[in-house]
């Protein structure tokens, strides 16, 4: 698997597709394989890190799984299968992203791996007290730290730069009508140049962030000093990304919170903008 929540999220689509094409049943198996979210104790009643957050799309557990008589283990990445044999284009990448019709078949097969309940509640509830009801916002993906490395994100869109950004979300608030900015970042000097520029426009999870120069290793390597810290940072960052899909317009660069949140919002965006500044080599 990758480094991020959410660009794992993306390989497991595309391994619920090519299951489906193929007639097989899926069933992710975060418990055994290594991630960056997995905690020492039970969360949310499992030691499977997958559901700490989500559903499995069957009912069976791993345990009646590993006894039966035909397992197949997937590969770690189905995408190049999926484009050559079946014209069906990487999650992780821009492309799909005006593909309305691969949007509609992603989003219909990401409920069958629905938040669960006591994660849905904590969403819901947070996002509730962020948005307080506030409408036309534009929402805006904002990526730095290990993403400014470039020899960590070999081969990943390039990033806004912060000045940049500005410029642009000022733009579109006025080309689209819109009245408040969601800023969806992991860096804790963005939110305070969004901030102090956009007064009280804008809207902003409160939640641990990192400083940009923590980008000498993946950012959730870096850890902090409270119980669950793995587990509560994989929560932090989905709550954020449930609400970029509550916007009602997005702009950014191609990453995997960006790309999840397109196929969670089903293409009901008002106004999407994606900027293609080439890629980190």
């Amino acid at each position: 698997p990758g480094a991020g929540l959410f660009s794992n999220y993306l390989l497991i689509l595309m391994h619920l597709y090519y299951a489906e094409l193929n007639s097989y049943k899926a069933i992710i198996d975060w418990e055994n394989y290594s991630n960056f979210y997995q905690e020492k104790n039970i969360i949310n009643n499992t030691k499977n890190s997958w559901g700490y957050y989500f559903k499995q799309p069957i009912t069976n557990s791993l345990e009646e799984v590993y006894k039966s008589k035909n397992v197949i283990f997937s590969s770690s990445n189905v995408s190049n299968i999926l484009e050559t044999d079946y014209s069906v284009k990487d999650l992780n990448k821009a492309d799909f992203i005006q593909d309305a019709d691969q949007i509609k078949k992603f989003n219909n097969l990401s409920k069958s791996i629905n938040l669960n309940e006591p994660t849905n509640l904590e969403v819901q509830k947070r996002l509730d007290n962020t948005f307080q009801n506030k409408k036309n916002i534009l929402g805006i993906v904002l990526r730095g730290t290990d993403y400014l490395n470039k020899e960590l994100s070999r081969g990943h869109a390039t990033p806004f730069n912060i000045d940049n950004s500005i410029e642009i979300v000022e733009s579109l608030l006025n080309e689209w009508n819109m009245e408040h900015v969601y800023l969806s970042t992991e860096v804790s000097e963005y939110v305070e140049i969004y901030q102090d520029y956009f007064n009280d426009k804008l809207v902003v999870l409160s939640r641990d962030r990192y400083l940009n120069h923590q980008n000498k290793k993946f950012i959730n390597q870096y850890t902090r000093n409270r119980k669950h810290d793995k587990y509560l940072t994989g929560l932090e960052y989905l709550v954020e990304v449930y609400g970029l899909a509550r916007c009602d317009s997005i702009v950014g660069t191609s990453c995997g919170s960006l790309n999840a949140a397109i196929i969670l919002n089903n293409n009901r965006y008002q106004n999407k903008k994606i900027f293609d500044l080439g890629r980190n080599y």
